[in-house]
């Protein structure tokens, strides 16, 4: 019964895929991007001390994603930032200084500037105050992707006040933090970085640094890869069949560095169920960086909250509630769900390199344990069985017509469930 149904539905849906889901270049290239982000809005300058203004934000939102924020002091460009606030520092005392602040996606579009926020720094406390704040402690180096690494530490003690921290990344000052917390962005993939944290108090007087933490950036496109989904993206127990990572099912989709496969997986709800009523979920914590309506449903992107450099894509879903760009969404939350029996539900994910490019990877490889455990129970061996690598794909090359498949090779490319 389930095979005759099959042979009937794959037909039609090999018609259907160019139009509904698009190619890999074409559904998530930002490089055709050319729509810039809004404008900041609430800007606050706040002088934290006599030597510094710390300055916050309301986020901006993007089609795409927005990929960090520049700062302005007087229409020079100071420094930049990922999240929504600023640290400036080594300023003089009692003097005003007025800030702009401009969003900018990964293509490199640039917002408007809101009117300048001011504030004035303070005067300097004590002339007489000779001691420097003792060292922070405890430094502790993460990296939470292949471009970022987190600082946090303990915080120093003055007889004053400590006014702030910097940062030196080796022996380059590279920002400086009122808290004690930092993130360094925009690193290279696998790559050592050391770091350590000096505390400074409104006269200027610098603490000793303590020795440098060092870490190194994971690569998330080959080793290393954060196993950190514990929720399914979809109902698993009305789903029959998976097609593999860089198989030649639907069509061409790919990224910046291999063409000519399907770089992403197609779950296919058994012949029993009604395909408009599988239920469709975020994996992750995050936010919508991205959402427009296909031929068939809508197309979902996700970024992840706890490694931003990593995006998961969902095609045809039927929202069930409001859905906006920015908006958090939480692992297992319910998005809507499978458009229907005309196309497969499928989900990609990309990850985001340093040179604004992208890398797509299997779902699969960032389970938990615990999670693919039911993929296990439903036949499954090992997360391989569900990946051609490249070497064998590569040693079983697929032709294209455009974002067609002319053949789809030699290898077994659907897994059936039990």
């Amino acid at each position: 019964m389930r095979t005759s149904v099959v042979k009937i539905i794959l037909p039609i849906v090999s018609v259907l895929f160019l139009s509904a889901c698009g190619s890999g270049n074409k559904t998530i290239d930002e490089g055709t991007d050319s729509i810039a982000p809004t404008t900041p809005s609430n800007l606050n300058a706040v002088a934290k001390s006599s030597g510094s203004i710390e300055l916050t934000w309301s986020v901006s939102n993007d089609n795409v994603g927005v990929a960090g924020y520049k700062v302005y002091r007087s229409s020079v460009e100071i420094g930049s930032s990922t999240i929504a606030s600023y640290t400036d520092s080594s300023l003089n005392p009692n003097t005003i200084y007025c800030y702009t602040v401009k969003a900018y996606d990964a293509k490199g579009n640039l917002s408007n500037a809101q009117t300048e926020s001011c504030a004035k720094t303070s005067e300097i406390i004590s002339h007489s105050d000779a001691s420097a704040p003792s060292s922070p402690s405890n430094l502790i180096a993460t990296a939470l992707s292949n471009n970022r690494i987190d600082l946090k530490w303990t915080s120093s003690t003055d007889d004053v006040g400590v006014a702030g921290y910097k940062i030196f990344r080796g022996n380059e000052e590279i920002g400086s933090s009122v808290t004690t917390t930092y993130s360094d962005t925009n690193l290279d993939p696998i790559t050592s970085y050391c770091y350590s944290v000096k505390a400074y108090d409104a006269v200027g007087n610098i603490s000793h640094g303590q020795p440098d933490e060092c870490t190194k950036t994971f690569n998330s496109i080959q080793n290393g890869i954060p196993q950190f989904v514990d929720k399914n993206y979809i109902e698993l127990d009305k789903i029959h069949r998976i097609s593999k990572f860089r198989s030649g099912i639907g069509h061409d989709y790919s990224d910046n560095f291999e063409s000519c496969r399907s770089m992403k997986h197609y779950f296919e709800p058994d012949s029993i169920s009604n395909w408009s009523q599988v239920k469709i979920f975020s994996p992750v914590n995050g936010s919508v960086s991205s959402l427009y309506l296909e031929g068939m449903g809508a197309q979902v992107d996700i970024k992840s909250t706890i490694y931003p450099d990593i995006t998961f894509t969902i095609f045809h879903v039927r929202l069930s509630t409001s859905l906006n760009i920015g908006d958090k969404v939480a692992a297992g939350q319910e998005l809507g769900t499978h458009y229907g029996s005309l196309t497969m539900s499928d989900i990609a994910v990309r990850v985001g390199t340093q040179d604004g490019k992208f890398v797509l990877i299997s779902y699969f490889d960032l389970l938990t344990g615990q999670l693919f455990q039911a993929y296990q129970a439903r036949g499954v061996n090992s997360r391989g069985d569900l990946i051609i690598s490249k070497e064998g794909r590569n040693a079983d090359p697929l032709s294209c017509n455009g974002e067609i498949f002319a053949n789809g090779g030699k290898i077994v490319n659907w897994v059936n469930l039990k």
